[in-house]
């Protein structure tokens, strides 16, 4: 059929017309768009002056933006702005729970407006917060992650770089890479330095992480004294008794510092401050969750401890079984509670998102036009593909689509055989029962040839009742065993009117005229009494044998 009748006049007008529409619908929407978004922008500063207010009063002033998710018409810009000051309030505040279901939101929306530092600072936080409670794979993945999207020394935004910086040495050192490990240390103390000048809290707490991961590293390159001093000096220099504990003072801080003093006594033999600190340890550590983090310090200590305290040995093994079975709980707690918050943020995420207005309508309307011209164009390529390479009736490839096959075939001289099939007595079969029933036979026997395609096997339609299958890579004995096993399908089906149905094939090999050959040899099935597979080999006639039971019809090739 032509294209052109296909796609006629009315077609072509309606298509313009949706276009025409289309645009004029997008131009709205951008308006609309614009003036939503001052006005909810002036909505968003009202809070945050708010929030600025009383901070002292409210020191989690920023779960107030959480309604703000719900204003119509937010820009990708405000909703990455909400989502990030949410995400590090709860980071800050500890609720690791409520940050995790919150930082996915603030990636995503942050990564959409290319605000690649604060996508990093949000990946860093998240790399925290996994090896906060024992995942150091996934937080090691998410550093990495971060790490491709820009050089960590390239942030201009040095609390974001710190942050990145701390999460990538805690990397480094798992990869034993203490040269750049201290390299990144010197980075955070020059960092944490000028972060002082503008925020003495956050430059303080910045400080002394970095005074703690020095010591540390230096610890595993075997410099126990020195790091233990290191640690001593920090702790009674930046800690007070009296402060105010977080579980990121605790993680950032205390933690390494306590670890450093306990492998310190260990490494000089004095086994009952090594005691001492390693309990110190476990009840900061317990208190803040952290019991990943004091089970492997408590068997570090077990293991270094002589066989001859006993009592001690027996005290840190029954602190192990307890810990144990703690750590199973958290763990269930921890992945378990968080999967199903984030999808419950998730679903509320959804639920934002379905609040459509006026504008967000006329945006999907302009979408849907889209679809359909895209449809109406997928339509009509089916049709014509179907018109210039598929017969109707039978489904198989018609004989514009067998010529162009064979001309590829020739063309790049790869070999290939052909089998000729004939439905016997068809013209007898359409005159007597109608050509409904004819119809019905084609169809018939056509889906008994496709069933049995495959990569180098392929079925056409050659005209009427004939039909060809092109093989490639088949000597005689497969072409033969095939062609058998579908005469003798067809030969074996049941017909109303009791009708018996069968076809006469014949094979060709000889190239470039196999079809041809392959007819030839058709004739002689029917001269022969039909219902026979006929070739020629070593210019000698041959029928095959008929079977009622013939196994492997197509060989694994």
């Amino acid at each position: 059929m032509n294209l052109k009748r296909i796609v006629n006049h009315k077609l072509y007008m309606t298509i313009i017309s949706l276009v025409v529409l289309n645009l004029a619908l997008l131009f709205g929407a951008r308006i609309y768009g614009t003036i939503m978004e001052i006005v909810n922008q002036r909505k968003i500063n009202t809070i945050n002056d708010y929030i600025e207010t009383h901070r002292e009063e409210r020191p989690d002033g920023s779960k107030l933006l959480l309604p703000a998710l719900k204003f119509k018409s937010l820009s990708m810009k405000q909703k990455a702005y909400i989502y990030t000051q949410i995400s590090i309030d709860y980071y800050y505040r500890s609720q690791l729970s409520d940050f995790f279901n919150s930082v996915s939101y603030a990636i995503f929306y942050c990564e959409q407006i290319g605000d690649i530092e604060q996508v990093i600072y949000l990946y860093s936080l998240l790399s925290q917060y996994y090896l906060s409670i024992g995942a150091d794979k996934s937080g090691f993945e998410t550093i990495l992650t971060a790490y491709q999207l820009k050089n960590f020394y390239e942030i201009e935004d040095i609390p974001i770089k710190d942050q990145a910086l701390h999460s990538y040495g805690r990397y480094l050192l798992d990869k034993k890479d203490y040269k750049n490990a201290l390299k990144i240390q010197k980075q955070m103390v020059e960092d944490a330095n000028i972060m002082m000048q503008n925020d003495y809290f956050f430059g303080m707490h910045a400080l002394r992480r970095a005074l703690c991961f020095k010591a540390y590293i230096l610890m595993i390159q075997g410099k126990a004294d020195e790091a233990y001093q290191l640690a001593e000096e920090t702790l009674n220099k930046y800690f007070s008794k009296d402060e105010e504990l977080s579980h990121l003072t605790v993680y950032d801080f205390l933690l390494p510092a306590w670890r450093v003093k306990t492998l310190w006594a260990l490494a000089n033999h004095d086994y009952k401050k090594a005691l001492e600190f390693n309990k110190e340890y476990g009840l900061v550590a317990r208190k803040y969750n952290f019991i990943m983090k004091t089970t492997l310090l408590t068997k570090e200590v077990l293991a270094a401890l002589p066989p001859s305290m006993v009592k001690e040995r027996t005290e840190l093994t029954n602190e192990l079984a307890v810990n144990s079975e703690i750590l199973v709980q958290t763990y269930l707690d921890d992945y378990t509670g968080v999967t199903a918050k984030n999808l419950y943020s998730s679903v509320e995420n959804l639920r934002y998102t379905a609040e459509k207005e006026s504008a967000r309508r006329y945006f999907l309307q302009s979408v849907i036009i889209f679809i359909i011209i895209f449809l109406v164009l997928i339509l009509l390529l089916v049709v014509v593909y179907s018109e210039t390479q598929v017969d109707g009736l039978t489904k198989l490839r018609n004989r514009r689509a067998l010529n162009i096959r064979v001309g590829k075939l020739a063309s790049s001289e790869k070999r290939y055989s052909a089998i000729m099939i004939d439905i016997d007595n068809f013209k007898k079969l359409n005159d007597t029962f109608g050509h409904d029933f004819g119809d019905e036979v084609l169809r018939t026997v056509a889906s008994i040839l496709i069933k049995n395609e495959s990569h180098n096997v392929k079925c056409y339609r050659y005209g009427g009742e004939e039909m060809v299958i092109i093989l490639e890579h088949f000597d005689l004995e497969h072409a033969v065993r095939l062609s058998e096993y579908i005469r003798n399908e067809i030969s074996c089906l049941k017909w109303r009117y009791d009708v018996h149905v069968t076809a006469s094939f014949g094979l060709g090999f000889e190239m470039p005229d196999s079809i041809k050959e392959a007819d030839e040899n058709m004739y002689v099935a029917k001269q022969k009494g039909k219902n026979f597979t006929a070739y020629r080999k070593d210019g000698t006639q041959y029928l095959a044998e008929r079977r009622l039971d013939i196994r492997n019809p197509i060989p694994d090739i």
